[in-house]
């Protein structure tokens, strides 16, 4: 069982380093094609990129649910993201890092070993779909943020200030959503590839395709219409925030999982401690957008 924990957390930091990869590898192509008019879907670059990125690391991310669930994957893949868009903007500009920087970096390091050693998992095989109960409080979470989501986007809508800061926030609540359904899709794979799904299985399978589609077309979309209005520096570190919160409270109250003090400090110290980690290394995510 150690050794599947220890598959789930380094199958979720190679989930984040691929997304990490395939954005510098689309950014790069795009940066570039704005400036000679190309289409950037004609760049092999591109589609590697995207390849890495959307469809290995959404792979990695989904197997890697399968192993210890929705409450430390985000988490994990976040350290790995924010750690190879930092390193690699820095090789490609030709620049150094700063203080601030390392110790950013530095604080991804606790980060991973504050989430590895909570162990607050939940296995997938540990989920029963079949539970009434879990189903109920599954509505509640994705009703709240989805109240939340839209709520939050109207308001930046009608803001002429801050209204990246707010998109920002608006799209946090999107991924928390999607993080938790992807978590109930790797719950479905196993029986839905052997034909033995049951119709609650069946049911949380075709609503987690639904749901994941919604959430992340226009979680991407939302995060581009940030960019219009706030750097990239600080959109990223702000979407982190909820989708950071939103694990805690999957554990503790939709899953209803109870812990002791220690392990519970743990994953909130290291989900506060990515959050920050994000602000310092902010700077270099933003960098991405003069690399051609």
């Amino acid at each position: 069982m150690a050794d599947l924990y220890i598959i789930g957390v380094l199958l979720a930091l190679l989930s984040g380093t691929c997304n990490g990869f395939g954005n510098i590898f689309q950014k790069k192509v795009i940066n570039k094609t704005r400036i000679t008019g190309d289409k950037f879907v004609r760049s092999p670059l591109w589609w590697m990129g995207f390849s890495i990125g959307m469809i290995g690391g959404s792979a990695l991310f989904i197997i890697a649910q399968m192993f210890i669930g929705p409450s430390l994957v985000p988490g994990l893949v976040a350290c790995g993201l924010l750690t190879v868009l930092t390193i690699g903007s820095v090789k490609l500009l030709g620049e150094k890092l700063d203080r601030l920087e390392i110790f950013g970096i530095l604080l991804l390091a606790l980060a991973i070993f504050l989430l590895a050693f909570s162990g607050l998992d939940i296995p997938s095989s540990t989920i029963d779909l079949t539970d009434l109960d879990l189903a109920i409080r599954v509505a509640i979470f994705t009703s709240i943020f989805s109240v939340m989501w839209i709520l939050t986007f109207l308001w930046a809508r009608k803001l002429k200030l801050r209204k990246g800061t707010l998109l920002a926030l608006s799209t946090g609540f999107a991924y928390g959503i999607s993080n938790l359904w992807a978590g109930l899709i790797a719950t479905t794979i196993n029986p839905i590839l052997s034909l033995s799904a049951n119709i609650m299985e069946l049911m949380y399978f075709i609503f987690a395709l639904i749901i994941l589609f919604i959430s992340n077309f226009f979680g991407i979309w939302q995060t581009n219409e940030a960019y219009k209005y706030a750097q990239a520096s600080n959109v990223q570190p702000l979407i982190n925030i909820i989708n950071q919160v939103a694990p805690i409270f999957v554990y503790f109250l939709v899953f209803m999982r109870t812990s002791t003090f220690g392990p519970s400090l743990l994953i909130i110290a290291g989900c506060g401690t990515i959050i920050l980690s994000g602000f310092l290394l902010g700077r270099r995510q933003g960098e991405l957008e003069t690399i051609k």
